[in-house]
C-alpha cells in the first residue's frame, strides 16, 4: 500500500497483481471490457474524487479529481492500449479508445 505519485491525488494504491488481461470493467455504469498490465486499485478516497471505473470485485479502478488549477484522471485499466497489447486476448467489445479520449477531454476542460 503506498500513498499516490506526488501527492497529486489523494487516497492510495495498492498493487493489484502481475500479468495481463482483458477484464471487465464498470465505467461509469457501463459494462466494458478494458486491458490491464497489473495496474493497481485505488483506496482511501475522500469524497471530492469522482469513483469513474470499478473491478468485478468492486475495488475503484479509475477516478479522477481536481489539483490546483488543473485535473488529474488516474486509472489502473489502459482504454489507450493498442491491438498490439491485447495480442492473443480476446476482448468482446474491442478497443477502447473512447474512453481514452474521454479521460483527456475531461482533464482539457477548463
Amino acid at each position: 500500500l503506498r500513498q499516490l505519485g506526488f501527492n497529486i491525488f489523494p487516497g492510495g494504491t495498492a498493487l493489484w497483481g502481475y500479468g495481463s488481461a482483458i477484464l471487465p470493467i464498470t465505467w461509469k455504469s457501463q459494462h466494458r471490457y478494458l486491458y490491464w498490465e497489473g495496474g493497481p486499485y485505488l483506496f482511501n478516497l475522500p469524497y471530492t474524487v469522482e469513483r469513474i471505473a470499478y473491478y468485478p470485485n468492486g475495488a475503484i479502478a479509475a477516478a479522477r479529481t481536481t489539483y490546483g488549477k488543473g485535473k488529474v484522471f488516474l486509472s489502473g485499466v489502459h482504454p489507450e492500449a493498442p491491438p498490439i497489447w491485447r495480442e492473443g486476448m480476446y476482448d468482446p467489445d474491442g478497443l477502447d479508445y473512447d474512453l481514452a479520449e474521454e479521460m483527456i477531454s475531461w482533464t482539457l476542460q477548463k
